[in-house]
């Protein structure tokens, strides 16, 4: 039988994770900010979890609260759930910055979830990539149940035109028109594309659409791009990002030994498609 203070903490840990899901019933899941977290069957709730439980404390790191101070180092940031808790009694006023989001219309989507980012300061790419780099590396312990963790920086429905649309002012602010001065010499990049639940969809056609807003003078590499342009789709909603270092990063992978890890040949060839450079320029 749990404790008092065992039943303290875990109140303490739902209010500042944000353990408590969201429906989405009667609410637009268009223009949400997040992170998608992927895991093995069966092992959803933990790994959803493990994830609110990681990006809050890297976000605190990297994007810390007004009057908590200023970025700690990755190993302070990794010494300990006692640590994490003492330090969390001590932040009566931090906000909520994750919380748990159907984007499924009710429906069971196994292995898949996705956490809103409700603070405006967290920069989702960065978070999530300092998360696998730093977790995939010696220093700290990796994950237990998380095979992915993906960075969303919008959503949309997932329609052609919608995510056109949703795509557009990403690419100018990290693919921009060579007309401008930024960036002159041009930029690689390759488009990722994942459906799930989604007979509609076509991956090809989605794949050309997004290409074709790309303009010179960035070109397409297939093996090492600098920028993935990443459309996930869950049913009726798509999740949109512009990724560096993705393919460095083994697809956000952060468990080496996971169905999704880059190793996987098959996996490898299914998820990430591109386009010729006569497509992507017509």
């Amino acid at each position: 039988m749990a404790t008092n203070e065992e039943t303290q903490t875990r109140r303490e840990r739902k209010r500042k994770f944000g353990g408590g899901s969201s429906s989405t019933r009667g609410r637009d899941v268009v223009g949400l900010r997040g992170v998608l977290v992927t895991s093995d069957t069966g092992r959803e709730g933990r790994a959803t979890s493990e994830a609110l439980t990681v990006l809050a404390e890297w976000a605190d790191r990297l994007f810390p609260p007004e009057g908590t101070g200023t970025e700690v180092p990755a190993a302070a940031a990794s010494d300990g759930l006692d640590t994490e808790l003492a330090a969390l009694r001590q932040r009566n006023n931090a906000s909520l910055r994750f919380r748990r989001v159907d984007l499924s219309g009710g429906d069971v989507i196994k292995g898949v979830s996705f956490l809103e980012s409700v603070d405006p300061a967290v920069d989702v790419v960065r978070l999530v990539s300092e998360v696998v780099r730093d977790m995939t590396g010696a220093q700290v312990k990796p994950s237990r149940y998380i095979n992915r963790i993906l960075p969303i920086e919008t959503t949309c429905r997932a329609r052609i035109p919608d995510i056109v649309a949703a795509f557009e002012p990403l690419l100018q602010r990290v693919l921009p028109d060579s007309t401008g001065e930024v960036d002159p010499q041009g930029r690689t990049y390759a488009v990722a594309f994942k459906k799930r639940f989604n007979s509609d969809l076509d991956r090809l056609e989605v794949i050309n659409a997004v290409a074709t807003l790309v303009k010179r003078p960035h070109t397409v590499n297939l093996t090492h791009p600098d920028i993935t342009l990443v459309v996930e789709v869950l049913k009726k909603t798509a999740g949109i990002s512009a990724i560096p270092g993705y393919q460095e990063m083994k697809k956000m992978s952060i468990r080496q030994d996971s169905k999704e890890d880059g190793s996987n040949k098959r996996q490898k060839v299914d998820l990430t498609h591109t386009t010729p450079p006569h497509q992507a320029f017509p």
